[in-house]
């Protein structure tokens, strides 16, 4: 690829964000709405920041054509991109056959204008109008890659196949390495080409860009390569993204420095669900440390805070994740998530609308941290006595299993036990060979096995594993989980003190006061009384006095008839009505009752 070519490559910085150019971030985030223009294609990963905009490459090009590409760019970054795509239509009709610089200038220019918001139809005609004119292999190859960014499913394969038979005639090592990058990634929405067979594109590709030697092709590669063997659950995909950052010479370009950042960030997610925490840590710290701007300071934090997390740290889990809150893209989602993970252990009355609505971000963006956002979700309905509170954990299971990952989704079968055996069983059989590979996932199989069969030596074998990792929560609920199973009442003691002991050096408030309300252990020196933020708790975030009609309500009392019992008025009761119901996911006034039971100390 010429000079000239490879410049065309470069990224454009805006506040605003990008869709999603496809590929290249493991089972982590599917930013339908990325910020990253250096993530083509295939880097799909949490958005960096966009602090100063910078344009796309147009050395060489005409002055003319120079200065109505800067005012397109302008008008798509002040917020007009479907405006500015229609200009850049009408500059794109202006264009000739034998300029294949500024085709392939304005095919880029579409892709950036389609990611901030354009039109994805008006994008495409722009590309398919420039293929028609151009005869020049490497430039069509150029236009069906930016073509391909914009593409989603069938259509994008499509254009990044045609893209490699266009570099094939040029013989342009670069622009193939860069299309069968593009075609390593294993995208949601495009199932049709086997993980095997991505994962040889992928190191057929790596090969083409370490010999070009171009640092942004390099990590492109490299990572998607990576994230096919992670989704494999393949032994070697933890080095594999080592080696994707150690491949990167010591001076990073602004092109190459965001794909390096989300191969960081995809190191330490990968690390995280494998259980290898230490790694994780490390590997988030040092890509904190190169990351620029205020976005990816945020990811990088949301990302630490899930990390702290699993780790049972609570206190700092929290910390962290108020320093990603006010991001408005799915960084401050994952740490809302977290936040209120940290809150069910530690708050009284559970609030479940901002989870619920962190949740669905996350699950859009994201297999591995939405099945930790799925996992959460569920432990709050269960405890507020929602009706169906496993809804949402089949869902996901059956994405895992219909897509093939074997990674990151094995908690969503032990919360499933915990709450629901009868389906937990179903899936379990389902499941197969699928299940996730590495020692966290071996050891959360054995908890959710031991749930299903009442094996109290499985349990208790599974929270000494965890503990290992270490992940002292989860030790914790498989240690509780045994003693209830127990027949030996000394052992199940044994067992409930691991497992307070755990819970309340942990913080986590709720678990420990479960332990404590069955009553089994004596009350002495070294029992602690159940915490205050437990005490006296209602279900479902309700208060006192909507506890109080919720349980007139179920009794068959109309709202006058409550309104008189509690000295209330008609239409207060009504109001309170209204608001149990909706905290409750609109379920009819008489079925009230059947899910809210009081707690009890």
């Amino acid at each position: 690829m010429t000079p000239r070519a490879a410049s065309c490559q470069a990224v454009i910085r805006s506040r605003r964000p990008f869709k999603n150019a496809g590929g290249g971030h493991v089972a982590y985030i599917n930013c339908t709405k990325s910020q990253d223009m250096g993530k083509v294609p295939g880097m799909r990963g949490i958005p960096p920041d966009r602090d100063v905009p910078a344009p796309v490459a147009d050395e060489g090009l005409p002055t003319r054509l120079k200065t109505a590409l800067h005012r397109v760019e302008e008008l798509g970054l002040r917020g007009d991109p479907d405006l500015a795509l229609q200009r850049l239509s009408e500059v794109a009709g202006g264009l000739t056959g034998d300029a294949p610089d500024q085709h392939v200038a304005v095919a880029e220019h579409a892709m950036v204008l389609e990611r901030l918001g354009g039109s994805h139809t008006v994008a495409v005609e722009i590309c398919d109008r420039s293929l028609v004119s151009l005869r020049d292999a490497a430039a069509r190859g150029r236009v069906l890659l930016a073509r391909g960014r914009v593409s989603k499913g069938a259509e994008r394969r499509r254009s990044y196949t045609a893209a490699l038979t266009e570099f094939s005639v040029a013989d342009d090592q670069l622009g193939k390495a860069l299309a069968l990058g593009g075609l390593a990634f294993p995208f949601n929405d495009d199932s049709e080409i086997s993980l095997d067979y991505r994962l040889r594109l992928g190191t057929d590709g790596l090969g083409l860009a370490v010999a070009s030697g171009d640092s942004y092709a390099i990590a492109l590669c490299a990572g998607n390569l990576a994230a096919c063997e992670t989704y494999l659950g393949r032994p070697s995909a933890l080095d594999r993204w080592r080696r994707a950052v150690e491949l990167m010479p010591s001076q990073i370009d602004a092109r190459t420095a965001p794909v390096v950042s989300l191969n960081y960030l995809n190191w330490a997610l990968t690390a995280t669900g494998l259980g290898e925490y230490d790694v994780a840590t490390r590997v988030v710290n040092e890509g904190a440390a190169l990351a620029r701007g205020l976005r990816w300071e945020r990811t990088f934090a949301a990302v630490e805070a899930v990390i702290a997390l699993r780790r049972g740290e609570l206190t700092f889990a929290a910390e962290t994740a108020a320093r990603a809150a006010d991001d408005t893209g799915e960084a401050g989602a994952i740490a809302t998530v977290v936040a209120a993970a940290c809150g069910y252990e530690r708050e009284a009355r559970l609030d479940s609308g901002p989870l619920d609505r962190a949740v669905r971000q996350v699950v859009e963006a994201s297999e591995q941290l939405g099945a930790l956002a799925v996992t959460e979700q569920a432990r709050f309905r269960a405890v507020r006595r929602e009706p169906r509170p496993h809804r949402g954990l089949i869902a996901a299971l059956d994405t895992a299993r219909r897509r093939g990952r074997r990674f990151g989704w094995e908690d969503l079968v032990v919360v499933l036990a915990e709450i629901r055996p009868a389906e937990a069983r179903m899936v379990m059989s389902d499941l197969g060979e699928l299940w996730p590979a590495g020692r966290r996932a071996r050891t959360a199989r054995r908890h959710a096995e031991g749930l299903l069969s009442g094996d109290t030596n499985a349990l208790a074998r599974a929270g000494e594993e965890y503990l290992t990792l270490p992940e002292p929560l989860s030790a914790g609920r498989a240690f509780h989980a045994a003693a209830r199973l127990s027949a030996d009442v000394g052992e199940g003691n044994r067992l409930r003190l691991r497992a307070m002991e755990l819970f309340r050096t942990a913080g986590a408030d709720r678990s420990l006061a479960a332990v404590l309300r069955e009553g089994r252990l004596r009350r002495g020196r070294g029992i602690p009384r159940i915490p205050a933020s437990q005490r006296n708790v209602v279900h479902a975030g309700l208060t006192p006095r909507e506890h109080e009609v919720t349980l007139l309500a179920q009794k068959g009392l109309t709202a006058r008839e409550i309104a008189e019992r509690l000295s209330l008025t008609e239409g207060t009761v009504r109001n309170h009505l209204l608001r149990i119901r909706s905290k409750f996911g609109g379920v009819p006034k008489r079925r009230l009752g059947e899910i809210l039971a009081a707690d009890e100390e």
